[in-house]
């Protein structure tokens, strides 16, 4: 059996302009370097063996924030990246719905059937984070262990969605986790049982968010 926390990475100054992050990096804004420390606080008696992130630079600096006080080493792998939007990726999101205006809609609708303008379909960032959750819980060297996963709004989407329910078009089912939220789960053979999901209760005031949508 392995213990594992995930974590959506803490605000950047592109979530707080409303642009799509993709592939694109933003660094985290001010707020954002207040929840990673909160996060630090958090995790600061709980034995990680390891962490593992996204390459990208906002979860990455999350992921220095969850393993401060513990000093678990962190691992990159790189299918916990998050969705790349192709041409579409960096702009802001009244730009997407005016420009893009079929995969804004299948975003809103049928996320299940998105196709990114040159980048990825939703149904291959599932499948990517499905394997990557499986690779990692079922590592041998994370037997009888507790680590931390850290990863994007959009992955984790299609993760969650997995782990609750199996099939990629629950996605409208499956709420969408908070910045430097934290759920914590066991998974032992393949069987996955949730202590809690998407809390914030390192951040006072903290409220749940909805799925975010381009026509709302």
């Amino acid at each position: 059996m392995v213990k594992i926390y995930i974590v959506r990475h803490c605000p950047t100054s592109g979530n707080a302009e409303r642009v799509f992050q993709g592939a694109i990096d933003t660094p985290l804004s001010e707020k954002g370097e207040e929840y990673k420390e909160l996060l630090s606080l958090r995790f600061r008696n709980i034995k990680l063996k390891r962490v593992y992130s996204s390459p990208q630079g906002r979860a990455l600096s999350t992921a220095e924030g969850v393993a401060k006080y513990n000093k678990a080493p962190i691992l990159i792998e790189n299918d916990l990246r998050e969705i790349g939007i192709g041409e579409a990726d960096g702009k802001p999101w009244l730009y997407i719905a005016e420009n893009y205006k079929d995969f804004a809609s299948a975003w809103d609708n049928e996320p299940w059937n998105v196709v990114s303008p040159g980048g990825e379909t939703m149904r291959e960032v599932f499948e990517r984070m499905k394997n990557a959750f499986i690779k990692i819980a079922s590592a041998k060297e994370n037997d009888n262990e507790t680590i931390a996963i850290v990863s994007h709004g959009c992955a984790l989407h299609n993760l969650m969605c997995y782990l609750l329910h199996g099939d990629i078009e629950k996605l409208k089912e499956t709420d969408f986790l908070n910045h430097a939220s934290v759920s914590l789960l066991t998974y032992d053979n393949g069987e996955i049982s949730f202590e809690y999901y998407n809390d914030n209760s390192h951040i006072e005031g903290s409220k749940p968010v909805k799925r975010p949508l381009f026509y709302s």
